[in-house]
Parts: C-alpha cells; structure tokens; sequence
C-alpha cells in the first residue's frame, strides 16, 4: 500500500471495491468504492435501466436518481474522502436468463481521467419450458378421461413459484341431445321464469368455495342468447304447447335486453343457469410440486361447455420477489366423440425436472 504522503498529488489508488455480482429484478444491487488520492471529482456511467435508490457519504438533501444514467460528484461533497457507496436497482423484466450492466467509474482531476474502473453485474430471472405436452386427448363414452402428463422444465436461481390453471373452450351439442334443450326443458317444467329471484336462492356455497370457480356474466349472456334462438327456431319441437313456448321465448327476450337489475325475470333466469353451470363444470387443478419449485394454489377460472373442443393450460411463474414472468401457454385439442358431451373432469399432472444453479458460483466480482 502507497501511503499518502509518499503519493503523487494526481495519482489515484483504488484500495477495494465491490460491485453485487448479480440480482433479481428490483432487487437492491449494493456498490462500494476505497481509494487513495485526491481526484477533483468522480463520474459514474451506467445503463439508464438502473435505478439509484441511494448514495452514502455524500452531503445533501435525498438523492434522486438522474434519468440519464450519469452522475458527478465533487470530492468536497464526500463527509468521508476516499469513500463512496451506492445502491442500485433494476425494475426491468428480461426475456433472457441473464442480462448484464457494467458501470463505468472514472476519477478526473484538472479535466483529465487519472483512473478509470469498470464493475458489472447482472440481472437474472428463472426459466420454464415445456418438455413434451399431448397436442390432442380422445374422449368417448367408453372409456374414463386419463390424467394429462405434462412434462415442464425450470432452470434457475434459488426458489420460484408455480401456478397452474386451465380454460376449456367448446361448443354445444346441437339440437335434442344439447345441454341448451336440456336448460329449456328444465325451465319448461319448473316454470322457474315465473318464480321470485329471493325464492330460488342462490348457488350452494360450497360449490364456489370448495373449487375457486367463477361463471363470467357474458357466458351467461350468450347462453341466454343461444336459448333464444333455440326457442325461435322450433328447436323445442312439438314437445309442448304454443303459448308455453311464446312465454318462455318472451322471458329469453327481456332476460337478453334487460339487466338483472331491471328485470325480475332476468334475475331469475340468469340466477337459474348458474346454477345449472356450476352443477356441471369442467374443474382442472394441478398441485404437484417439486424441490425448488413450489406451485401456489391456483384458482381454475374455466369456460363451461357442453362439449369441448380445447384446454388450454396456463402456467405462471414468480421468483422470491414476487417478481411476475410471462406466463407460458400450452393448448391441447380435444376430440370430443361423446354422443351427448356434457362434464368433463380431470387432472393435469405437471412433471418437473429441475435445474438449479448457484449465482454465487457463477457470477464473481471482476
């Protein structure tokens, strides 16, 4: 070590510095400089994605961070020569693995550059890939639906969090096997656009509570849309009398123009096919978690059909920030052979192969 009263006034002697070798997105990135020699003054570079949350031994008011990624500072503004500390951050979100930031750090005296250190670090973020996925399953009336296997892979830095769901996406079976006949058949015979919204009380509790699901409010719509056109196209049949027919095709009609607020009968109606989705729904849940990998219960949001045509499984991914990445989607086509279609229910089982990989053993201070 050069003391400094042997030290040339211009000469500039980095005793140690530390730059954090990597880090999550948002994550504070800590930055620490020890030198001798008296520079005037001393100037970072750095990407404009970072973010200065604070520098230490320097006077003034609370440092902002400039937006152009560069910032002076005087040597007479240090409480401590020969000292500095920053912490940074990155907010950003990136498609690779890992994304790297040098900072650029210069000490000037009489307008000149009398040292000059480079420090990196990088921002890292996990991985998920899809193995192997059936592109179709077959279902008929034989034979039981077997569990979907998927095989998923995770690469990536310490602990993450997984969550799975699934949308089913169909049609609707036409004509006298159709799960819409079947609606109107049922309102046909309990008269059910006829009674009080209050009477006919609300879906049991337990079927929402115990599977997270949710009926949207324009699936609902449409199927009051499509029972409509049933009913106008003499999809009923000669099955019942003229004027119970007109009635229901009334009640359809303003349950379709109206709200539930302004209609009694639309409450209703709209109340009762509720109900008749939520007896009958598609319920996929995935929970099988593995050693780095934890999966979050997730909540299955699906779209109810008769007959499905498609699931498309949904998996998301969070690191120990809670940091949230793209969600990667994986759709399987269904070929439904079913005469009558109806419920279908399953399990997804996500297999995990799990590669994880220490920074610290990566990434070192250059």
């Amino acid at each position: 070590m050069i003391s400094s009263e042997h030290m040339d006034d211009s000469e500039i002697k980095i005793e140690d510095s530390f730059f954090a070798p990597w880090g999550l997105a948002s994550e504070e990135l800590p930055m620490h400089i020890l030198w001798e020699g008296k520079p005037e003054k001393i100037i970072l570079n750095y990407p404009e994605e970072l973010e200065i949350l604070n520098i230490y031994n320097v006077e003034g008011e609370q440092f902002e961070s400039p937006p152009n990624g560069k910032i002076e500072i005087k040597s007479q503004s240090l409480i401590t020569p020969g000292y500095l500390n920053i912490i940074f951050k990155d907010s950003n979100i990136y498609e690779n693995s890992v994304e790297e930031k040098d900072i650029e750090v210069k000490f000037l005296k009489d307008s000149k550059t009398k040292r000059e250190l480079i420090k990196k670090t990088r921002i890292i973020r996990p991985q998920i890939r899809v193995q192997n996925a059936p592109d179709k399953i077959l279902l008929t009336d034989e034979d039981d639906p077997k569990p979907i296997e998927i095989d998923m892979e995770y690469v990536g830095f310490g602990m993450a969090q997984v969550a799975v769901e699934a949308e089913a996406e169909g049609e609707f079976v036409s004509q006298g096997a159709s799960f819409l006949h079947d609606l109107l058949e049922s309102m046909l015979e309990t008269e059910v656009h006829k009674q009080d919204v209050e009477k006919l009380g609300e879906p049991p509790e337990d079927w929402k509570n115990d599977s997270d699901i949710e009926v949207p409010q324009e699936e609902i719509e449409g199927i009051v849309d499509e029972m409509r056109e049933v009913v106008q196209n003499g999809g009923l049949g000669d099955e019942y009398e003229t004027d119970e027919i007109e009635e229901i095709a009334e009640a359809l009609e303003e349950a379709e123009q109206k709200s539930t607020n302004d209609s009694d009968i639309a409450a209703v109606i709209y109340r009762f096919i509720e109900t008749a989705l939520l007896s009958s729904i598609l319920n996929v849940v995935d929970r099988h978690p593995t050693e780095g990998v934890s999966l979050s219960k997730p909540t299955t949001k699906v779209k109810t059909e008769a007959k499905a045509r498609e699931i498309e499984v949904i998996v998301h991914l969070k690191d120990n920030l809670d940091n949230e990445y793209d969600e990667t989607r994986i759709s399987i086509d269904i070929d439904d052979r079913r005469d009558k279609g109806g419920v279908y229910e399953t399990e997804i089982h996500t297999n995990w192969e799990n590669y994880q990989v220490d920074p610290d053993e990566v990434f070192t201070d250059e």
